[in-house]
């Protein structure tokens, strides 16, 4: 379930336009391939720079067009020098924060990892039966079959909880190994079909259920209460289904500091008014899912799917930052000390006021295009005021109590940081291409923060 409006916009500044960076759903792909507004030029990445030389999405870079005095209220930016200390315990003072290694402390209300696991529930199917639980497994049988009823009447062959779990095992197993084509699997000949398959359903059937799979009753709805609820939801079909997954992951996992916010992508080639269109990605066709993860472990905490144009949010709440508020708008993530990291498609100094107020710590690359950032203080690209690499400065500025550090460093190309928390210098190599050898070049801490701080968070 969605935020209030009136929870979370408060922090949030007013926009003239709206965000062009979202992926575009693609709805006619026979009418030839159409790219989305999204796609980022070079010298958008040169933004961006080396700090994500894997980055996953595309995005867009103008997307932040808000009020010229939306981050007026933020306090003059006061530059500072960052120390080669190591990490250590940060003070505050009257005249501002002192330059050492501060990481903020992390108080969990409960402890980090695994919770509310039955006892004696250890194997792999017992842990996909607590995610996957028996209301939704009860809810899918009894839908299938209220839909399949209507349709084929007696005909319809009546699907049980041992069969559905059989029609489950199919799909996981199909989406492990692949075949040209669907049917393959049920083939005869001693090169094609699968054992594992065919001795838990055959094609017919599969087929038969695959689809009249229902979680809702539409039976019982006219066409204009269809159209009605496909207009307000893309999803509708199984948005109760993915409501109830996404607080099942929550339930089961308390996480530990670290945490990321990104997109999770998920192949598909039908027909869908979400689904979007990336040539950058090996599937280019695809359903995104925007995805709160447990940088420690990896795990999924809490998603929701990418509506599109679709999608409702308040008028002044860009695209950039509704997913971290949808999806950090719980009050057991508040005053504990969590760490966010954000690519530039998030970071933002509304965003990183927004989650201060929640005593929730945030990093990440940041785009120069963003307001309120100190232009002095943004290196070039090229030109004479281009600077040496391994060149870092740190300045800061204060909100109602809130600290925002904007670190600028060169590496191959400048590189933007916006942090809650200190900064120090620390070392990196760099090949040099003329002679081949590895040269030793500072960096700021933050840009493998996740990989240092992962040990201490446990």
């Amino acid at each position: 379930m969605l935020p209030p409006a009136d929870e979370i916009k408060e922090p949030c500044k007013k926009r003239k336009k709206k965000a062009a960076s979202e992926d575009k759903p693609v709805n006619n792909p026979e009418q030839g391939i159409v790219e989305p507004n999204n796609a980022r030029d070079d010298e958008d990445d040169d933004v961006d720079g080396a700090a994500d030389p894997h980055r996953e999405e595309v995005r867009g870079d103008n997307e932040e067009e808000k009020d010229p005095e939306a981050d007026l209220t933020w306090g003059a930016w006061t530059e500072v020098e960052v120390q080669n200390n190591k990490i250590g315990v940060g003070t505050r003072t009257s005249q501002g924060p002192t330059i050492t290694g501060e990481i903020p402390t992390f108080k969990p209300k409960v402890t980090p990892g695994p919770r509310n696991i039955p006892e004696g529930c250890k194997s792999a199917f017992q842990i996909w039966s607590l995610l996957f639980d028996s209301l939704m497994v009860n809810t899918f049988v009894e839908q299938t079959n209220i839909h399949g009823q209507s349709s084929k009447g007696a005909s319809w062959k009546h699907m049980s909880v041992s069969m559905f779990l059989g029609f489950v095992a199919i799909i996981y197993y199909m989406g492990i190994v692949r075949m040209p084509e669907m049917k393959m699997h049920w083939e005869t000949k001693r090169t094609r079909g699968s054992t594992f398959v065919k001795e838990i359903m055959g094609r017919n059937k599969f087929k038969l259920f695959l689809s009249h799979l229902h979680y809702i009753n539409v039976t019982e709805m006219n066409d204009a209460q269809k159209a009605e609820a496909r207009k307000q939801d893309g999803f509708w079909l199984l948005s109760p289904w993915l409501k109830r997954l996404s607080d099942n992951f929550l339930f089961y996992f308390s996480p530990f500091q670290l945490l990321d916010i990104d997109e999770k992508c998920i192949r598909h080639k039908g027909r869908h008014r979400c689904r979007c269109y990336n040539p950058n990605k090996p599937s280019k066709w695809l359903l995104k899912a925007y995805a709160l993860n447990d940088s420690v472990t990896g795990y999924l905490l809490r998603f929701f799917m990418y509506q599109g144009s679709s999608e409702v949010r308040p008028a002044d709440i860009p695209a950039t930052e509704w997913p971290v508020m949808v999806l950090l708008n719980d009050i057991q993530f508040w005053e504990i000390g969590l760490i966010l990291s954000l690519d530039n498609w998030y970071t933002s100094l509304a965003i990183l006021f927004w989650l201060g107020v929640k005593k929730i710590h945030m990093n990440g690359t940041i785009k120069v295009n963003r307001k309120g950032l100190p232009k002095e203080f943004i290196y070039k690209k090229t030109g004479k005021a281009k600077k040496e690499q391994g060149s870092m400065s740190l300045v800061y500025a204060v909100k109602e109590g809130i600290i925002a550090y904007f670190t600028s460093w060169m590496d191959s190309k400048p590189v933007h940081l916006l942090c809650s928390y200190l900064t120090y210098k620390g070392e990196c190599e760099r090949v040099i291409k003329e002679k081949k050898k590895k040269k030793h070049t500072q960096r700021p801490y933050e840009t493998k923060h996740d990989n240092k701080l992962s040990h201490l968070s446990q």
